[in-house]
């Protein structure tokens, strides 16, 4: 099921709102959802997902269409096919899902490795996104929209209702936006706060980020994330700027923990 839940939700004193949410949607529009380039995103992988889960995912949950759109010129499908010829279309869907899984499996057994397996079940995952950004009003002008792929509109509508019934928290100038904090054990530093958040956005790639991990264990994966140069997890948190039209990447007026590295501190 599409679906959108925030996850920490922030805005500063010059008034400059950050949100973090994770978001569940059909993997056959996330090419659609990477082309908003104000959004930092970690996704999960398919190349790092054991084989195995994929196929018991996609047989139990599938993702599907969630309009079945009558043939005709152009990229909108405005009238949809009548219920029977639906029923007949979301056979075939899953007929088809069921020759890859089957296909999938015949890989698998010749020792084939899921980076190269997985890419045959795609159509048919749901997958899970990480998204932060300070500006949102575009995506909704786009995706909330008859004009949007079906599924893109269901998840911009998703997402928006969940951001304008968010409360943010009022964070001060020099004060993080640090998703997963509520759910860190007393004591924790802020510094390492802001690395346990890396760690577990960076989690989401191959597992559940909501998993109750050591704080050790997050703070080592944090570490190999930034010697190896994966900075995408480090755009999540973020620092309140006193100038609305400072910040950094692709936020305004929060500077991205990301930019806090030597090297990365160019806009």
């Amino acid at each position: 099921m599409i679906s959108a839940r925030i996850i920490a939700d922030s805005i500063s004193t010059v008034g400059i709102r950050i949100t973090t949410m994770v978001v569940r949607f059909p993997r056959f529009i996330l090419a659609e959802f990477n082309t908003h380039r104000k959004f930092s995103r970690n996704a999960a992988s398919s190349r790092a997902i054991p084989t195995t889960k994929i196929i018991r995912q996609i047989l139990e949950d599938p993702a599907m269409p969630v309009f079945w759109g009558k043939n005709q010129s152009g990229m909108q499908a405005w009238s949809e096919m009548s219920s029977g010829d639906q029923g007949v279309a979301e056979t075939i869907w899953l007929q088809a899902r069921d020759l890859a899984v089957n296909k999938a499996k015949e890989l698998l057994s010749i020792d084939c490795h899921k980076q190269i397996v997985n890419r045959i079940l795609e159509p048919w995952i749901m997958t899970t996104v990480l998204v932060t950004a300070t500006e949102w009003q575009n995506f909704f002008r786009l995706r909330c929209h008859p004009d949007a792929q079906p599924e893109m509109r269901v998840l911009a509508e998703a997402i928006k209702v969940e951001y304008d019934r968010s409360r943010p928290t009022d964070v001060p100038i020099g004060g993080w936006h640090i998703p997963f904090g509520d759910k860190m054990p007393e004591g924790v530093s802020e510094s390492d706060r802001l690395k346990v958040a890396t760690a577990r956005a960076a989690r989401l790639s191959y597992e559940s980020f909501d998993n109750e991990t050591s704080v050790s264990k997050d703070l080592e994966l944090h570490d190999r994330l930034a010697s190896s140069g994966h900075w995408s997890p480090f755009e999540h948190s973020a620092k309140a700027m006193y100038n609305p039209f400072e910040g950094s990447g692709n936020f305004d007026a929060w500077m991205q923990y990301r930019k806090f590295f030597p090297g990365e501190a160019g806009r």
